[in-house]
């Protein structure tokens, strides 16, 4: 008979790709996979295996102080419990993986009535609010960046890293042939783009002489609604570049490039350094728990990443930056080596590993 999980997970990349990629290494094991997602991410549910059964679950964050906010919060959450527990109740799942984001509270909280075991993974360098609410319950945390920050030492942890999807492990094994003359840069603002870098970044490569802009090939991906101004800016370039708000083949960019401009969120850090590639980061200056921050200073300890605070961000910090990367061969040789290092290739099955231990 199959056995049964369920996996829990909120609407940012940084939630849900590693829970994609845990739910496809479930599936290739014959298990039954449900999955609970909020609104955000259950736009994106084409995404997952067809053989996942995958629901969006009633959820919302504290994000205003509000009463009114807090007790419509205090609703949705109570409709979310009861569709969660209508669903493990009908599944009956041997135990329940959450990947954080508020809206797995609601799941999460239902699982802790039914006494399902609850196994928690914490993309970031430091706890998520959500995660410190149930961290009691959870039978273990599984951590993608030593010494996550507000775990308390009596809290069983595992540093397993971040799953990645298994089209970045494909590229990764891929050789690739180098060319002397073509330079690629990717440009990932997170899930929702980033303004600051539609106004600043393009700028930076308009300082280069038009011999260096010709040599080089951009991939930007950029907010719908700043996807005009933003091209407006790079006409002024000689750069062959694509803007677009989403790329499908997004590994595949990954393995073309040489610089990745990026949000320190740690799914693009797992991914970045699961392909060996050279990044340089500008944490989200208003993430929660500071946890971009943190996370880019990981990926400069770790995988030799560097990274500037969005508040000294600059057109000329970011020549700089690709001034060094076009010209120094061993530099970015160097970096690269450093980061695949580091690569996150075995998570997902370190992951499952302790997941499938647990339920026997």
């Amino acid at each position: 008979m199959k056995k049964t999980i369920a996996i829990t997970t909120g609407g940012t990349g940084g939630h849900y790709f590693p829970a994609k990629a845990l739910c496809d290494a479930f599936l290739k094991e014959d298990y039954n996979v449900f999955v609970f997602l909020d609104k955000r991410a259950y736009k994106y549910k084409h995404i997952w295996d067809k053989n996942a059964k995958v629901y969006q679950i009633a959820s919302l964050g504290f994000k205003k102080k509000s009463l009114w906010h807090i007790i419509k919060m205090i609703s949705t959450i109570k409709v979310g419990f009861f569709q969660s527990l209508t669903h493990f109740l009908k599944h009956r799942p041997s135990i329940l993986i959450s990947f954080g984001g508020y809206s797995s509270i609601p799941t999460v909280f239902a699982s802790i009535i039914l006494r399902i075991p609850i196994v928690m993974h914490e993309q970031n360098a430091t706890l998520g609010k959500a995660h410190k609410l149930f961290l009691k319950f959870a039978k273990v945390i599984a951590t993608t960046f030593p010494d996550t920050k507000n775990i308390p030492s009596n809290i069983k942890t595992e540093l397993v890293g971040l799953p990645v999807r298994k089209e970045f492990i494909f590229f990764r094994n891929k050789q690739k042939e180098e060319t002397s003359n073509k330079f690629t840069v990717l440009i990932l603002g997170g899930s929702l783009g980033a303004k600051i870098f539609s106004d600043t970044i393009p700028l930076a490569f308009m300082k280069l002489s038009e011999e260096e802009q010709k040599k080089i090939t951009v991939y930007h991906q950029c907010r719908e609604e700043l996807i005009e101004q933003t091209e407006d800016k790079w006409k002024k370039t000689k750069v062959d570049y694509t803007i677009k708000p989403f790329f499908s083949n997004i590994a595949e960019i990954l393995w073309e490039s040489n610089l990745v401009i990026a949000r320190a969120g740690s799914s693009s850090i797992a991914e970045i350094n699961t392909m060996g590639r050279y990044a340089f980061y500008i944490p989200y200056a208003l993430a929660a728990e500071n946890h971009q921050e943190l996370n880019a200073i990981n990926a400069k300890l770790h995988s030799g990443a560097d990274y500037t605070l969005e508040k000294d961000f600059d057109v000329d910090v970011l020549q700089n930056i690709i001034k060094k990367t076009l010209d120094d061969k061993e530099f970015l040789k160097e970096r690269e080596e450093i980061s695949k290092i580091s690569g996150s290739i075995n998570s997902t099955e370190k992951f499952k590993k302790i997941i499938a231990d647990i339920i026997g």
